[in-house]
C-alpha cells in the first residue's frame, strides 16, 4: 500500500477557515475535502488547537472539528521541543509556537507545510527546511503524476 503524501496545517490555516476568510476558506474547505476523501494525510500539532479559537459571535464551536480521526494530531513533546529550540537558533525571524509547527512538520515528515504567514512563508527554500515546501495553502498532490493506469490523466480530475 502507498503512503499518502503528508501536509502540514498551520494554526493559520483554521484561522482562514474558522474566520470564513474571503479568497482562503473555499481553499482550506477544499484541503480538507481532500483529507477527508484520502488524498493526502493532515497532520497538526496539537498547538494549533490553543492557538485557534471560535470567530466573535460564533454559535459554533469549530474547535470540534479537531476532533476528526483524519488529522493526524501530534502533541509538543520533549523531542520536537528540542527540535524547535534548535530552529529557534538557527533560523532568524521565527518565534516560539511558528518553531513548534516548523519541527513538528519536519519531524512528521511532511511535504508540505500551509500557512498564510507571511515570516514562515519567507522560509520556504531555507536549508533547514530542503524537505518542506513551504507554502499557502493549495493542491499540490493533485499535480503529482498518477501510476500508469491509475487514475486521470488530468490533475484537476483527481
Amino acid at each position: 500500500m502507498t503512503e499518502l503524501p503528508i501536509v502540514y496545517l498551520d494554526s493559520c490555516f483554521f484561522v482562514a477557515l474558522f474566520n470564513n476568510e474571503k479568497g482562503r476558506a473555499e481553499t482550506c474547505l477544499g484541503v480538507l475535502e481532500d483529507v477527508k476523501d484520502g488524498k493526502v494525510q493532515a497532520v497538526i500539532s496539537t498547538a494549533v488547537i490553543a492557538e485557534t479559537r471560535n470567530p466573535p459571535g460564533s454559535k459554533a464551536d469549530s474547535g470540534l472539528l479537531f476532533d476528526h480521526a483524519f488529522f493526524r494530531k501530534i502533541s509538543l513533546d520533549i523531542s520536537i521541543a528540542h527540535k524547535a529550540r534548535g530552529l529557534l537558533e538557527a533560523v532568524p525571524g521565527i518565534k516560539g509556537l511558528d518553531a513548534v509547527h516548523l519541527a513538528t512538520a519536519v519531524d512528521s515528515k511532511a511535504l508540505w507545510f500551509f500557512t498564510y504567514d507571511d515570516k514562515i512563508l519567507q522560509k520556504n527554500g531555507q536549508a533547514d527546511f530542503q524537505s518542506l515546501e513551504i507554502i499557502t495553502p493549495s493542491f499540490p498532490w493533485r499535480r503529482q503524476p498518477s501510476l500508469p493506469g491509475v487514475g486521470s490523466g488530468d490533475p484537476e480530475k483527481r
